[in-house]
């Protein structure tokens, strides 16, 4: 092989700079290419031309085309030698030098890099440049760890090195909730736990013209799968090694909430909602197989039937028997709802939302950027579509905050405190003993209502159902609460004082409501004295007060005592700085304040069963409505 010493030099010159090189002295195009110029010129070499990566970094595995291009013509023997300004312009990778060098020996190409004073002509040279690459992989593999310490830091403080998602905004380089956008993120994963499918929740959206956008089925999976709404950050999640990253920003929705969506999905995915509206679809499990129901549907004389199945087992359920024989559960999970819908709510969003939020400011700022596109569009400047998407996601954005505005001044008006709300909760119970026609009432409601309003209660509230099939019949053996709900009242308790009740005693058969929240024996007589005066004139009945130490083992206290009129309908859990928990004893004892009201002087007769209050009438009319809604004559 002839020596390269005698050969003219045909050099291509590299200049290469990456992103983070761009404000950096020394690296720039024109800089790299002023001095390799002069170094040729110094040494007689011959250009036979330019290869410029701007932009680029590198990294293996990144694509350079013009340093692919330039090693070509090394192949095709238009160059001989490749000079750059400083190693780490080629590459900092050992193993792409190794390459290189295998390259260089093959083709006769040699590599000179000025700043390095490098020259690959000689055995020294190529000694001396293997050593400098070890420098340089050193320095960036130990830059690199220092960059992932200092991320991992910043990420544990709220710091997201990434675009903030929708329903997020950037405050002092921290994530945080914006609240101008994450009630549809919280909308949308409320959606879908209703059983919602993705294209379901993408038509309503676009309905609606939310944000104005378009929206697609995969955003909406997108959103579902996002670990930023759970409060967590998963940095690299596209790479083979990605690291999750707890509890680095504040939620949108509750760990409870996140799971309940992805058990829906699990579930979804097994039995998609094809034919229309189910009730239950995905909820219904059977006891003695352990899977879960599928949803069929028929169509005869125009009227359409709903069924589930059990692929296993094989045998079928109709929707309507599944429905009355949970219509009492149902009816109290709707009357619970009423009691959020009409206090609980109002007065959770009186404390947060919208009480920060410049009205008028942002009003104003939107009004502003409808004149700058509408411009914008005068001028040529903005298409007609891009100006109708603007002004759509404009005009949504407005009435969202003149809603929020108006709801603001409502929720100002309010003066509940936490004992108003427990006795608005008390008032209803005690109108369900006092006036069944309230139950009754409710039921109407709630059967006149639209199978998607039903369905939207049904899933809010209930995970599955455990069905055990009975002959020709089936038996309802088990209830399992969503508990993105149960945690979300526990939640609101914690942060705002509303209460939490737990039935935990049975007393005389009725189910009674305890209040978590421990008071003295004198705010338990003055909620009491609130609760009678609240009620005067409301409704004609005696409320009566007791104490008592309740022992859990043994189940003894008054409320075994009581007369044969009295219901208890709230009992409050007392202060007791003498109660023994003794373990090895087996004693729990608690001491309770207990409000009943007398029935006896409401009724001459009481049986929990308020059916038996009901008239004919009243009896044949729910009857009727039942049998209206079943022929489809009530939608």
């Amino acid at each position: 092989m002839e020596d390269i010493k005698e050969e003219k030099r045909r050099c291509g010159l590299y200049l290469r700079v990456s992103t983070e090189d761009q404000a950096r002295e020394g690296f720039s195009l024109p800089e790299q290419k002023e001095r390799l110029e002069a170094y040729c010129k110094f040494n007689n070499y011959e250009i036979v031309d330019y290869y410029e990566d701007a932009g680029i970094s590198a990294k293996t595995g990144n694509k350079r085309p013009k340093f692919d291009e330039m090693l070509q013509d090394g192949r095709d023997g238009k160059i001989n030698m490749i000079i750059a300004l400083k190693l780490d312009r080629i590459t900092r990778s050992i193993k792409d030098w190794e390459m290189l060098m295998d390259y260089s020996d093959k083709y006769s190409v040699h590599l000179a890099f000025v700043n390095d004073d490098i020259n690959t002509t000689t055995a020294n040279g190529k000694m001396v440049s293997r050593i400098m690459m070890s420098v340089s992989q050193n320095e960036i593999e130990r830059t690199s760890e220092r960059t992932k310490m200092g991320l991992v830091g910043a990420i544990k403080q709220g710091h997201i090195p990434h675009s903030a998602p929708l329903g997020y905004k950037h405050v002092d380089k921290a994530l945080v909730p914006d609240p101008d956008t994450k009630d549809i993120i919280i909308r949308i994963f409320d959606m879908y736990l209703e059983g919602k499918s993705h294209q379901k929740i993408k038509n309503i959206l676009n309905e609606e013209k939310v944000l104005g956008k378009n929206w697609h089925d995969s955003a909406i999976e997108r959103i579902l799968n996002n670990e930023s709404y759970l409060g967590d950050f998963v940095n690299g999640k596209t790479t083979s090694n990605p690291v999750l990253y707890e509890n680095v920003v504040e939620p949108l929705v509750s760990k409870e909430k996140w799971e309940a969506c992805h058990k829906q999905r699990s579930k979804n995915q097994r039995h998609y909602e094809r034919t229309g509206t189910y009730l239950f679809l995905s909820q219904l499990k059977c006891h003695d197989c352990g899977i879960l129901l599928g949803g069929h549907a028929s169509e005869k004389r125009n009227r359409k039937y709903f069924y589930y199945k059990c692929n296993k087992c094989n045998w079928y359920l109709n929707e309507n028997k599944v429905e009355d024989k949970l219509f009492d559960v149902i009816i109290e999970l709707y009357q619970k709802q009423k009691l959020l819908d009409n206090y609980y709510t109002p007065f959770i969003k009186s404390k947060i939302d919208n009480s920060n939020i410049d009205f008028e400011a942002k009003l104003k700022k939107l009004n502003e950027e409808q004149d700058r596109i509408t411009k914008a569009y005068v001028k040529g400047i903005l298409k007609i579509d891009n100006l109708q998407s603007e002004i759509n996601r404009i005009e949504y954005e407005r009435n969202d905050l003149l809603k929020k505005k108006q709801e603001q001044k409502q929720y100002e008006k309010l003066d509940f405190k936490v004992d108003d709300l427990l006795l608005l909760n008390d008032e209803q119970n005690i109108d369900y003993l006092a006036k069944p026609e309230a139950t009754f009432n409710d039921e109407i409601d709630y059967i006149m209502n639209s199978k998607e309003a039903k369905k939207k209660l049904i899933s809010k509230y209930i995970d599955t159902i455990e069905i055990q099939r009975h002959g020709e019949d089936f038996n309802i053996i088990g209830i399992d609460l969503r508990e993105s709900f149960i945690k979300e009242e526990y939640t609101n308790h914690a942060k705002y004082g509303l209460p939490f009740e737990s039935n935990i005693f049975k007393i005389n058969g009725y189910m009674v409501p305890l209040n978590r929240e421990i008071k003295t024996h004198e705010q338990a007589l003055l909620y009491f004295n609130k609760l009678q005066d609240y009620m005067k004139d409301k409704v004609n009945c005696k409320l009566n007060y007791y104490e008592t130490t309740f022992n859990l083992k043994d189940n003894k206290g008054i409320f075994n005592t009581l007369n044969a009129n009295e219901v208890i309908i709230r009992l409050i859990l007392l202060r007791n700085d003498k109660r023994t928990d003794d373990l090895d004893k087996e004693i729990y004892n608690y001491n309770f304040g207990a409000i009943s009201i007398d029935m006896s002087t409401l009724k001459k007769e009481y049986n929990f069963n308020y059916y038996k209050f009901l008239n004919d009438a009243q009896k044949d009319a729910l009857a009727s409505i039942r049998e209206a809604y079943a022929t489809q004559m009530i939608a």
